[in-house]
């Protein structure tokens, strides 16, 4: 009868980054929809959050990115596909942003306001760095040959 003894499971540096985009998208989502409610969804007026304004359809979508961030945090592989999928996700809510704050984007179903913009921004360059941590820690292979 022999005991294993095993190490316990050290996160991995996607899976932190993974896991506190998650956290900053759930905790702006939720005080968004606390303090603007969910009345009109594509509505363009009422209080902002930290400056982020948005509509309650944009404080669901953080919600709901963050949540997904979160439970894909928990593994290594999941934090490389949230890192995968929320690069493109935010490269289009980053792109949109863009486009909708210099075009001043009359009837903006999001809200969009310049701290949002930051916001989608810095998700990108935590989605690309999951990505990048990711590939670091199972070596130089392509990531088709890991799976």
């Amino acid at each position: 009868m022999s005991v294993e003894t095993t190490t316990p499971r050290i996160p991995r540096g996607a899976q932190v980054v993974c896991a506190t985009l998650g956290t900053v998208l759930l905790a702006v989502g939720v005080m968004g929809l606390i303090s603007r409610g969910v009345d009109g969804f594509g509505d363009l007026t009422g209080r902002t959050v930290l400056g982020l304004g948005g509509s309650p359809l944009l404080n669901s979508a953080h919600v709901v990115a963050g949540l997904v961030a979160l439970v894909l945090a928990r593994r290594a592989l999941g934090a490389e596909i949230a890192g995968l999928v929320g690069g493109l996700t935010f490269l289009g809510f980053t792109v949109y942003d863009s486009v909708a704050l210099i075009n001043g984007a009359p009837g903006d179903p999001l809200s969009i306001q310049w701290p949002g913009l930051v916001l989608h921004s810095a998700a990108l360059a935590a989605s690309v760095l999951m990505v990048v941590l990711a590939g670091r820690a199972v070596g130089d292979r392509p990531v088709a040959a890991r799976y």
